[in-house]
């Protein structure tokens, strides 16, 4: 027999709650609710509720042992989310997002399914060292060829980030100062 219950709106990113839903997942509801008491996060105390609510649910209206129950499943969805607007420099506005979730919990009774994790043998890693670059050779300047050229610039790398920044922001400054 399956017992739901469900949170819904709860003001808590679902990202934030998955992480704990994902521990509490497959284990008996008793120890589930002691391992999360351990955590600080905030989603813990609306999580415990949600045990609590299902286990009284169980208990009063189908009459099942507390002790015999695991939770089954444990979903997180994300709800509505509420967006809000902070103010930024030059008039701008930067978005708030407030993100909501439903969550939603199933018990079951019996033994919780033990989940074998696979267990992959231990390899040595073999650590290489990194051998010192050579300096780059440069070659003697011709006559007339300048040291810049010799060198043979590799296309991509002409220009600095400081001198691509630089003409960058003149450009803004400049369409400023233009007013447009």
């Amino acid at each position: 027999m399956e017992v739901y219950s469900s949170i819904r709106y709860l003001r808590i990113s679902p990202r934030k709650v998955r992480k704990l839903a994902d521990l509490i997942r497959n284990t008996n509801a008793q120890e589930a609710k002691l391992q999360l008491q351990r955590f600080p996060q905030r989603s813990t105390k609306p999580l415990l509720k949600l045990i609590d609510s299902a286990l009284s649910n169980a208990k009063n209206n189908f009459g099942l042992d507390t002790a015999n129950l695991y939770i089954k499943k444990i979903t997180v969805e994300s709800g509505p989310a509420t967006k809000r607007y902070r103010p930024g420099a030059f008039g701008r506005a930067f978005p708030i997002i407030k993100r909501t979730s439903h969550v939603t919990l199933v018990l079951d009774e019996g033994k919780a399914p033990s989940v074998a994790l696979p267990v992959t043998p231990v390899q040595e890693k073999k650590v290489e060292v990194e051998k010192p670059l050579k300096p780059e050779k440069i070659p003697e300047a011709k006559k007339g060829v300048s040291k810049a050229k010799a060198r043979k610039i590799p296309s991509k790398a002409k220009y600095s980030l400081k001198q691509r920044l630089t003409s960058v922001t003149r450009r803004i400054f400049q369409r400023k100062a233009m007013g447009q």
